[in-house]
């Protein structure tokens, strides 16, 4: 047979296995592979605003803009949607199986694909790589990224197994093919654009490596393990340059941002998540999504802190209906006091008028849906740390078993790592519930205090506590190993998580069951103890749900090391056990229900009454703030250019210029500088008659001292007569007096989100207010003068920009065009080139060469042989005859 056939027969059985994991990720995901319906999700529904004028113009013109008026009165586009030049795309795009993120159910099958990979390098046989792959990437946590639409990270976490596996393959001495497909691994990992799980994923190699070099250098080894290193960092560094466009870019816009660093120094004008003595995001921010260290047994057992917030004691959302059989319910069908404890804040006054109007017993069955609407987020499922929560990241009961059984039986490096990072990403969660640790990592790491959410690390936790269960299933199938110490590896690791889901049960008899708010909101013995109950029965239920795939699981690997079964039936058992287990909480947070049909999506972006009434305004560019959606809402931007809008990185000085906007009645000149001509109200939109326009020219300059004067000074001036300046940004102003002229005009003549072009004629030097946010000019924005490159502008009223202008009749041009983007893009394309080339001639070697290395190491074939013990004697055997000794006189 020829090489050419050999090869080909030995990668079937990995395609077949391909095709078991499409098959069962549609089988999950069946109302979208098959009916083309989408997830109902608030961040996906929100990213269709972010992106709608973007889209706008990529359709007219091929390429999207790199600045959009859609959201927060103007902001660069580089982390709503993202243009590029990087072969990184089609290649995510391929491995997405055409899609970059617009489906659910591809991210999923990337996530199988990758472990599937990272054990084929490691010579697992593909029949237990397969099933423990399904039941990855069909974990309960992966399910829940997708239905709160974290689509992004999902695709980040589908790479790290992958890029672990090649990493591996460096470190073991197969240096092209291991530094080629970390490098094109890597490289697609970060184009999917979420660096905090990129960074996670960088942490845990440092472990790798350092363990992997210990090992080595105690085995005389060390020389090998350094060169792989050195070939993984020089891969790192052109993977990353695959995106140097986006990062460049990005490093530039983090700067200006909440994640950078405010010009404020008065403790309260500040944005929520900058500070004035650090670079980066607070300490309070950075940590408000810490995972609780109890909050951890949620990885066992699933409800053991209540599960989600958005869950409630008394009512069910998808159904839409009340739920009676509830502890809760019934303290609050018949407690008048009960009730009145849940309704103190003042925004819950007229609910408490209605209230009054009825007897306890039919406030919540027959009243207005004002008052259970009121009463629905005080008695939430969850009880834990963090502020709110859509669920809780489970990694599976039987996953835990497995890690628990490799614990004990898996030796070397490979143990020590797995532990040591598992150890180590529980910790990271846990954020300020470990202040001593993780405050000093933000103070002393590079970039940990650029990401938020610390909690996000249990992502990679799950990639750990399963990849070290799985080498511990393979020790149990192997032969080499006598079988009473594979035995005992089964039994303690059972014990352990029996032990642990037995502890959550007896705490579930002493803990009082209240998060911090309840215990301090002084509410009424008796509804107290109602969710005290209703929260320790969901516990309860889980714990033995839990408990009941762990003695599975136990019985299956036993039935193994006892030689009752085969392996391979074994590994088909396990997985499906494992499988089952995560599909039973998975459906919690994505059922078939909250699928909806394409056209129903669709229709929830179509305009409002509202909407096409103000869309009746043929001016090219003014902005709307939405009232009826509160601030953080992007839906807006369909349709409008809006000051309200949805991120997670918003320019800082638009984030405190906030404060004031929230508030129209008190602070309409603020609104007015951003030429927001209309509002939308729940009664309908209403014109603001005193809009600013575009742009127009001031008669005075007042410089003051500092950003803390121009901030405080905002908050009461007349922006159509004044421009503020902080003394830093009036460098060339100082003593100039803008002569009023009532003829001067000046007026916006084309808009384009990259280009605005300006008309004005002025008797005399005038200086110029434009309603767009200020973001510095040497990171993009360039000024022409009738085409001729002119100063920039500067900084004025704390968030616009201002700019002196000459006499006479002008065009004024304001082009962004960031040398960042253009020259990152470039980089970005030479280097994709490079990474595929390595990745590409790495495997053309591999196979070519089929060196063997990689060669599985196939399962027993049948049921385990015992380690041999002395023979049975039967009674046709004779009795051995005895030594001759002394006679005992």
């Amino acid at each position: 047979m020829s090489d050419r056939s050999t090869t080909l027969k030995s990668l079937l059985p990995h395609l077949l296995a391909l095709v078991v994991m499409l098959l069962a990720t549609a089988a999950y995901f069946a109302p979208s592979v098959f009916e083309g319906k989408r997830v109902k999700s608030n961040d996906i529904n929100q990213s269709q605003g972010m992106q709608a004028e973007m889209w706008q113009y990529h359709d007219a013109e091929g390429e999207f803009p790199l600045w959009s008026n859609g959201m927060f009165g103007g902001m660069p586009t580089y982390q709503i949607l993202y243009d590029t030049k990087s072969l990184m795309e089609p290649a995510n795009k391929t491995l997405l199986l055409g899609n970059i993120m617009s489906k659910p159910w591809p991210p999923i099958f990337l996530m199988m694909a990758g472990f599937y990979f990272l054990l084929i390098t490691l010579r697992t046989d593909w029949r237990l790589a397969a099933p423990v792959s399904i039941a990855y990437g069909l974990a309960a946590s992966h399910i829940d990224l997708v239905a709160a639409g974290h689509m992004t990270k999902l695709v980040a976490l589908a790479y790290v197994a992958p890029i672990v596996g090649s990493a591996l393959l460096a470190l073991r001495g197969r240096y092209l093919l291991g530094g080629g497909l970390f490098a094109f691994f890597v490289g697609c990992q970060v184009f999917a654009n979420h660096l905090q799980i990129t960074f996670y994923t960088f942490l845990v190699l440092l472990v790798l490596g350092v363990v992997h070099l210990i090992y080595a250098a105690r085995a005389g080894e060390a020389a090998r393990v350094l060169k792989g290193a050195g070939v993984l960092l020089a891969a790192t560094l052109l993977a990353v340059a695959t995106s140097a466009g986006r990062i460049w870019t990005t490093y530039e816009y983090t700067a200006e941002t909440i994640r950078g660093e405010s010009e404020l120094t008065t403790k309260n004008a500040k944005a929520a998540g900058g500070t004035s003595d650090e670079d980066g995001l607070s300490k309070y921010y950075i940590f408000r999504w810490s995972y609780g260290i109890a909050e951890t047994l949620n990885t066992l057992v699933p409800r053991f802190m209540g599960g989600s917030s958005t869950e409630s004691f008394i009512y069910d959302a998808k159904t839409g209906t009340l739920i009676t059989d509830t502890e809760t319910f019934r303290v609050l069908n018949t407690s008048e006091a009960a009730v009145q404890s849940l309704l103190t804040e003042p925004k819950n006054a007229r609910v408490r008028e209605q209230f009054a109007q009825f007897q306890p017993y039919r406030g919540l069955q027959t009243t207005s849906n004002d008052i259970v609407n009121a009463l629905i987020p005080k008695v939430p499922h969850y009880w834990g740390d963090q502020p709110f929560t859509e669920g809780p990241i489970y990694l599976g009961a039987v996953v835990w078993l497995l890690f628990f059984v490799g614990c004990f039986l898996v030796r070397g490096p490979a143990r020590a790592w797995l532990l040591v990072a598992t150890v180590f990403t529980l910790m990271l969660a846990w954020g300020s519930n470990l202040k001593f640790f993780n405050h000093f990592l933000v103070d002393y790491v590079p970039l940990f205090n650029k990401f938020r959410a610390v909690s996000m690390a249990l992502g990679v936790t799950q990639f750990l506590a399963l990849f070290l269960g799985v080498l511990g299933l393979r020790e149990v199938f192997n032969e080499t190993r006598p079988l009473a110490e594979r035995r005992r590896g089964v039994l303690l690791g059972g014990a352990v998580v029996t032990g642990l889901i037995l502890l959550t049960v007896v705490l579930s008899f002493t803990m009082d069951f209240l998060s911090v708010k309840e215990s301090a909101a002084n509410l009424p013995a008796e509804l107290r103890n109602a969710l005290a109950a209703d929260r320790a029965a969901l516990l309860r239920a889980d714990a033995w749900r839990s408990l009941l795939f762990v003695g599975l699981g136990l019985g299956v690997l036993y039935t193994f090391v006892a030689r009752k079964l085969g392996a391979v039936p074994v590994v088909v058992l396990v997985g499906m056990l494992a499988l089952v287990d995560h599909w039973g909480i998975a459906t919690r947070f994505l059922a078939y229900d909250d699928f909806q049909k394409y056209r129903e999506f669709k229709g929830m972006f179509e305009p409002s009454e509202a909407d096409n009434a103000i869309l009746q305004d043929a001016d090219p560019h003014y902005r709307v703030y939405d009232t009826s959606k509160g601030f953080s809402h992007a839906l807006t931007s369909l349709h409008h250019k809006a000051v309200n809008g949805y991120h997670a990185a918003k320019l800082m000085r638009f984030s405190e210029y906030m404060q004031y906007l929230k508030n129209p009645n008190t602070h309409r000149h603020l609104h007015d500088q951003l030429n927001v001509r209309y509002f939308i109200t729940p009664e309908g939109p209403r014109r603001n008659r005193s809009a600013l326009g575009n742009a127009w020219f001031v008669d005075e300059l007042r410089i003051v001292p500092d950003a803390d004067a121009e901030y405080a000074a905002i908050a009461d001036f007349e922006p159509g007569k004044t421009a503020l300046l902080a003394r830093a940004y009036a460098d060339g102003l100082t003593d100039f007096r803008p002569r009023p002229d009532p003829n001067a005009k000046i007026a916006l003549t084309s808009y384009h989100p990259d280009t605005l072009n300006y008309v004005y004629s002025a008797a005399s030097d005038q200086f110029a207010v434009f309603s767009e946010v200020y973001y510095p000019p040497g990171k993009g924005w360039k000024v022409l003068l009738d085409g001729a490159p002119y100063e920039p502008f500067t900084k004025v009223n704390y968030l616009a920009r201002g700019l002196k202008v000459p006499a006479g009749t002008h065009t004024l041009t304001m082009i962004f065009a960031p040398r960042s983007y253009y020259t990152g893009e470039t980089i970005a394309l030479i280097a994709s080139i490079l990474v595929l080339l390595a990745a590409l001639l790495g495997l053309f070697f591999h196979f070519r060469g089929r060196t063997g290395d990689l060669s599985p190491q196939p399962l027993p074939t049948g049921t385990v042989t015992a380690t041999p013990t002395k023979p049975r004697r039967t009674k046709a055997d004779p009795k051995p005859r005895k030594k001759p000794g002394r006679r005992k006189r």
